[in-house]
């Protein structure tokens, strides 16, 4: 036995209080070794070492706290033979560690996976946590050991499944409590909140989170596309379940590869149209219509048309961030109603302030608003604050008005102005468009442009510059005019060659 003693110390190494075996394992990660011609499990022959042979019926048990340690005092027996005089396990100072096991299983050619128990859920059942490693078995041994540690020391999130297993709405929920502490947009949320609301979770929340397949998810999908759901509407669908798999697999209540990654988005029945921006001349009949239907809304526009704000930030600016002296304006706060809740965010967008000039009549524009709006509030004995909403509620405007609402009184413009559906957009989206295909038409620097939009140049190049009317004839006369004078000075008085005439002020080729 001292050869087999020998044997036990060259494969193993202490780690702590334990004695972890690096040598040989089965599939299920448990120490082997074999003694006179027979293999048997180390932890017996540790056992045997010590205390002598084991009685018929006796097993030896694996360490309550490290799975592969084999050091004799930490192993315990058990069946219906075992001595009452049998050693128990020796008490560890401290307090004592939450009960687990673990196991190893060689799924292909250095390829291993590791599981760990740790811990019950609400219902009484084991917790289970699983990892890949890859490398040599002794190698696998000692991740495993570090696994067990790991999860002692970090635990796991309290949770309250389903009896059966963690389901799609158990992921979920938890994805719910993580975004809102994570600083979400107010909006995303509310948008991803729906989506799976409507679409999945009828389909999918009830089923375990683990047994998801393709099939599952391709009903889902195809039944949104079925019924006309937009590219992003799907998108938003997939995101949500992208993000509670990842959160699940982080707080080990899913383990395996989630069955959306690399999931194949269908391709969306719904067409996508195209904001159609105003003229100039369309934009100066839709102000004058809003001065006469909704007189509160009509500086709005104005100042969304010469700034190109966006409607949640028009709604935010404040009179302190308006320097009517300088001709500028700060826009540096945000509101957003979305899901009827009114959400007042101290960042735009992109979390950026920027700083606008804006032109002389602008800035009477507002002197004359902000003069109106002191008169009213005197005349109900109030005030309103430096810090007031420029754009705020009758009163001392300290609530500021809802971008609902002027999407609302948008529509009753659009409606008295009885546009036929080949018109242009009355909306403050179409009027921030305008402003962007404004400048870069007039041919001013895009990097200027995009700072005053508060986008990149690549996403107002891309999404924000429209074609116009305008700019396409003003286009096809700067390209004929180009070569005509050149080819008409080579013509005799009165000549025109054949293949080409003259209509206006273009040459247009036959």
């Amino acid at each position: 036995m001292a050869t087999v003693a020998a044997r036990l110390a060259s494969k193993s190494e202490r780690s702590g209080d334990h004695v972890l075996w690096c040598g040989t394992v089965n599939s299920r990660g448990i120490g082997l070794i074999k003694v006179d011609g027979r293999t048997t499990t180390v932890r017996r022959v540790a056992w045997e070492l010590l205390n002598g042979p084991l009685l018929p019926g006796a097993r030896v048990l694996l360490c309550c706290d490290q799975p592969a340690c084999i050091a004799a005092d930490h192993l315990v027996l058990a069946g219906e033979d075992v001595p009452t005089a049998a050693p128990t396990p020796r008490p560890r100072g401290g307090p004592r560690r939450q009960r687990g096991s673990g196991s190893m299983r060689e799924r292909s050619p250095g390829v291993w996976e590791l599981a760990v128990v740790h811990g019950v859920d609400g219902d009484g059942r084991p917790r289970r946590a699983m990892r890949t490693f890859r490398g040599q078995a002794t190698e696998a041994s000692k991740a495993l050991a570090a696994f067990v540690v790991e999860l002692d020391k970090d635990g796991m999130p309290e949770r309250s499944p389903r009896r059966g297993g963690v389901t799609v709405d158990d992921l979920v929920q938890e994805y719910w409590l993580y975004a809102e502490t994570q600083g979400r947009a107010h909006s995303t949320l509310v948008a991803y909140r729906d989506v799976y609301k409507h679409w999945v979770g009828p389909p999918l929340g009830h089923l375990r989170a683990d047994r998801v397949s393709q099939r599952d998810l391709d009903r889902a999908f195809g039944a949104m596309r079925t019924a006309g759901q937009s590219h992003s509407r799907l998108n938003q669908a997939k995101v949500v379940l992208s993000n509670a798999y990842k959160l699940g697999k982080r707080y080990h209540l899913v383990t395996g590869q989630s069955p959306v990654a690399g999931y194949e988005l269908p391709r969306s029945t719904k067409g996508r149209r195209e904001i159609v921006v105003p003229e100039v001349a369309e934009v100066v009949a839709l102000l004058q219509t809003a001065e006469h239907i909704c007189p509160e809304l009509a500086p709005v526009l104005k100042l969304a048309a010469t700034t190109g704000c966006r409607r949640g930030e028009l709604c935010g600016l404040r009179r302190n961030r308006v320097n009517l002296e300088a001709g500028e304006i700060t826009i540096d706060r945000t509101v957003n109603d979305a899901g009827g809740t009114i959400v007042v965010v101290d960042l735009t967008k992109t979390g950026k302030a920027r700083t606008l000039a804006i032109d002389l009549v602008t800035v009477q524009m507002l002197a004359e608003l902000f003069a109106q709006q002191d008169t009213d509030a005197a005349s109900v004995e109030l005030t309103i604050e430096p810090d007031g909403y420029v754009f705020g509620l009758l009163g001392s405007h300290q609530q500021p008005m809802r971008p609902e609402y002027m999407t609302r009184k948008m529509r009753e413009v659009r409606a008295a102005l009885a546009l036929p559906g080949s018109s242009f957009d009355a909306t403050i989206l179409a009027l921030r468009k305008f402003t962007t295909t404004e400048l870069l038409d007039a041919g001013f620097n895009p990097s200027m442009v995009s700072s005053r939009q508060g986008h990149t140049t690549q996403t107002m190049l891309a999404h924000y510059g429209k074609r116009r009317r305008s700019a396409d004839r003003a286009a096809a006369e700067h390209s004929a005019l180009a070569f005509s004078a050149p080819l008409r000075a080579g013509q005799a008085d009165g000549e025109c060659p054949a293949w080409a005439h003259v209509t206006g002020l273009s040459l247009v080729c036959l």
